[in-house]
């Protein structure tokens, strides 16, 4: 890893974390950590690859003004109509960036039976293990088939992804027998989880659907609490995200070939 071979694993990077005394968080959020920024451009030097300014800016923009008509007829153009094409530019714009999707509430909650009656008993499974699995799973089935599997919102927090409706959905499950609660006082803040009481109705899903579930809990399946966490931040750029934020499922991953030190 140290000379660009592999790139670094999910145990790798928490390694790197501990050894330099930052969280995950600190570690992966490049956008404005000095530190950080000093550290990459350590590797490069040592690594004989410390690239040169990046000047082509001036030369894509210095002599822009040249390829445009700029006579007096040109320049007299008329103020209202410049704005209203402004207008409609941005308006453009806007319909461009907004993508408009539905919550499928009904999915969602057969999404969480589903997962429950799959690893709910699992010693070390919780309540924002869930949270990140319905993350994963809505996330890379969007990025994989570009369709919204439940099209729930998730929010950054600092635990990581935290799904919008979850706080009014659940209370209903519990009402109507689908779910039930358990928490455990033994721990020092409590351990919140819940087990199904029904089975999943399969036929609410298709098999592109089922596919994307399994893909992501066989990944998930050996990885512990933190290196989910991670996941979630690089694999869909989560960490890209200001905590409280929500997280657009259209987010540009972290490229994790940068991480090889």
């Amino acid at each position: 890893m140290e000379i660009g071979t592999r790139r670094p694993t999910i145990p790798d990077l928490i390694k790197l974390a501990g050894i330099f005394n930052l969280t995950l968080d600190e570690l992966l959020d490049v956008r404005d950590d000095k530190d950080f920024k000093d550290l990459r451009n350590l590797r490069d030097v040592k690594g004989g690859i410390k690239s040169k300014p990046n000047n082509s800016t001036d030369s894509l923009f210095g002599n822009l003004g040249d390829s445009f008509d700029m006579s007096p007829s040109f320049m007299l153009l008329n103020d209202e109509d410049s704005k209203e094409n402004t207008l409609e530019k941005t308006k453009d714009k806007t319909k461009v960036k907004k993508k408009t999707y539905k919550f499928n509430k009904e999915k969602f909650k057969e999404l969480i039976v589903y997962i429950l009656n799959k690893i709910a008993s699992h010693p070390e499974f919780n309540e924002q293990t869930l949270h990140k699995i319905l993350f994963l799973i809505d996330f890379e089935h969007y990025e994989t088939y570009n369709k919204h599997f439940t099209g729930e919102t998730y929010l950054r927090r600092k635990n990581g992804p935290y799904p919008r409706d979850y706080k009014l959905i659940i209370p209903e499950m519990i009402k109507s027998q689908e779910i039930t609660r358990i928490e455990d006082e033994h721990f020092v803040f409590p351990f919140i989880k819940y087990l199904p009481l029904r089975k999943p109705e399969l036929e609410k899903f298709n098999g592109i659907e089922l596919k994307t579930i399994e893909s992501v809990l066989f990944e998930i399946s050996d990885l512990s609490f933190d290196e989910i966490k991670l996941k979630c931040d690089m694999e869909h750029g989560a960490i890209r995200t200001k905590i409280g934020q929500v997280i657009e499922y259209d987010v540009r991953a972290l490229d994790i070939d940068n991480f090889s030190f």
